[in-house]
């Protein structure tokens, strides 16, 4: 392939394109990774030396098959200028090569993540339409050949089609943004109806499998599958952990709230983590993670290979600021990394020993529920930053005694308290702020 020829006669040109389709064909039922990569080089500089030559196309299709990013890469800066009449031409020819035939290269697009994938056919999508303009196709009421042109429209609607069966929001975003451009403007509420039902699709949950019901049957749970399935189970699991230290019988939050170490503080949780399995996930603490970093715990699906990730933090010993910091910086930033470990959870625990926090915009003093409150609202940010592709939540542990009112008339007016001398949250009462509050 390398010592292919580049220079033919009018006779010889058409045989050479055939034979050299032929041998891409071939090298892309066979090659390994590493020959698909330096025949991908080889298309590109061959496609790059001489675009407009009669093997052009097919260098470009070449490349198309190895490296689909590279491909798009390489159509995209050819037809930059929109303008060019010479342009319109070469982009017709090439759209109607690469997607108009039957036999296109359309498994690669199922190759690459579905994120990448959304990018890539929001270009080719973009550029078809500005090239084979909608108003300018072809009618045909009887039985006819089809020409380059009309492949060239087969190939814009092939395209379009594939970008709306593209799961996942980095598809939703592309397609809401062609919307709002101005040669997609007849079709621009068509296209905001099927973003939402794409949306709609991504949020039903796999079908069942049959061991799937047994489990449920027997365990009344299904194995979580994914990310959202074990962020939903994770999540589950901490409401039923904090439900049992405010109300269980045998409550030991006094002993928790001893704790003082967070290590330990780590230790406890995932005990009692692991404790609520229920086959559905397995447990780990201080696993090490990329560049040498150890998560709290992580939870390991039983079933799927995803992970999650639980991050414990005393919030008394921290400011506003570092929690925010460990959130954005050390569990998405360290933890979350990986394509298989996306979802995370900031757990914090109040102590009682902090009696207010400093709010890092308003400068205010806020309690341990306004820490939480402005901790989600940052997740939430963070999960649209990262276009979704992370689960975020932020958990909060009140281990202090909740106010209760006293059984004793007049103990208040005493001053005495319902309890005896545990701890009372600083932060639980409606009515004046922290700081005004009276030390107990």
């Amino acid at each position: 392939m390398k010592a292919w020829p580049s220079a033919f006669t009018d006779e010889t040109g058409t045989r050479w394109v055939h034979h050299l389709d032929r041998v891409l064909r071939i090298l892309d039922e066979t090659s390994r990774e590493a020959d698909r990569e330096a025949i991908a080089r080889e298309c590109a500089d061959r496609y790059d030396a001489d675009p407009a030559g009669v093997l052009g196309l097919v260098w470009l299709r070449g490349l198309f098959r190895f490296d689909l990013v590279r491909g798009t890469r390489a159509l995209v800066t050819e037809f930059a200028d929109r303008k060019d009449p010479a342009a319109h031409a070469r982009a017709i020819d090439a759209f109607a090569a690469l997607f108009g035939e039957r036999d296109s290269p359309v498994p690669a697009f199922e190759s690459i993540d579905p994120a990448r994938r959304g990018h890539i056919l929001g270009q080719l999508v973009r550029y078809s339409h500005a090239f084979v303009r909608p108003e300018d196709d072809q009618v045909h009421e009887e039985v006819y050949t089809p020409d380059v042109r009309d492949k060239a429209q087969n190939a814009r609607d092939f395209l379009l089609s594939k970008l709306l069966d593209t799961p996942g929001p980095e598809a939703r975003r592309v397609i809401l943004g062609l919307a709002d451009e101005d040669d997609f403007a007849h079709a621009a509420d068509r296209l905001r109806l099927m973003a939402r039902q794409r949306t709609a699709a991504d949020a039903e949950f796999p079908a069942f499998a049959p061991e799937d019901v047994r489990a449920l049957d027997d365990r009344q749970e299904a194995p979580p599958r994914g990310r959202d399935g074990l962020f939903t189970v994770m999540m589950d699991r901490l409401d039923d952990l904090a439900h049992d230290l405010a109300h269980h019988d045998f409550s030991d939050r006094r002993t928790v709230l001893s704790i003082s170490e967070e290590r330990e503080m780590q230790r406890t949780f995932a005990l009692r983590i692991e404790a609520k399995a229920n086959g559905a996930y397995v447990v780990a603490r201080e696993e090490e993670v990329a560049d040498e970093k150890r998560t709290d715990i992580r939870l390991s699906a039983v079933d799927g290979g995803h992970k999650a990730v639980v991050e414990v933090k005393i919030a008394d010993k921290w400011s506003l600021t570092d929690l925010e910091r460990a959130l954005r910086n050390q569990l998405v930033g360290r933890y979350l990394r990986h394509s298989t470990c996306k979802a995370g959870c900031l757990l914090l625990t109040c102590h009682g020993r902090k009696r207010f926090w400093v709010h890092p915009e308003t400068r205010k003093r806020v309690g341990f529920p306004e820490v939480v409150t402005f901790l989600r609202d940052r997740a939430r940010t963070i999960e649209q930053e990262y276009s979704h592709d992370v689960r975020l939540a932020v958990f909060g542990l009140d281990l202090t005694d909740p106010p209760f009112a006293s059984a004793y008339r007049g103990r208040e007016s005493l001053g005495l308290s319902s309890s005896d001398d545990r701890p009372r949250s600083p932060h639980a009462s409606s009515g004046a702020p922290p700081e005004s509050r009276p030390e107990e």
